[in-house]
This record gives structure tokens, C-alpha cells and sequence, in this order.
């Protein structure tokens, strides 16, 4: 009999990996207006991302920049 269908084997809610900063090209310094604090990724109250690994500056930079609603 086959196996267990491939996306049953995260029960778990899955939050989906964050990637490396390296693999974002993430800097410390902004990109022209483009930084963290004004990211939609950005968490302001832990200097996180929601898609980036570490702890993220709000005047940093990277690739997923996206602008907050």
C-alpha cells in the first residue's frame, strides 16, 4: 500500500523556515528608503523578521523588502 501522502508529514502548524541573512543579501544599513522598521516582515518589538533568521535591525536592509500596507 502507498505511504503516507508527502504533506502529511508536518502535523504541526508549519511556520515556513526563515532564511539565512546571507541568503537574503541582508545588510545593517537601509537601501535608500527601504529598511526593516518599514518592512511588513518586520517585528518592531523583538527586532525580528517574520522570513529572516537572527536578530534584524530596523534600519537594515534585504532582497524581501516589501513595503507595509
Amino acid at each position: 500500500s502507498p505511504g503516507p501522502a508527502p504533506d502529511m508529514e508536518s502535523a504541526a502548524p508549519a511556520a515556513p523556515a526563515k532564511s539565512s541573512q546571507a541568503s537574503v543579501q541582508y545588510q545593517p544599513q537601509p537601501k535608500g528608503e527601504q529598511k526593516c522598521g518599514n518592512c511588513t516582515h518586520f517585528i518592531a518589538e523583538s527586532n525580528t523578521c517574520k522570513r529572516v533568521e537572527g536578530e534584524i535591525s530596523p534600519e537594515g536592509w534585504c532582497i524581501l523588502w516589501a513595503k507595509t500596507a
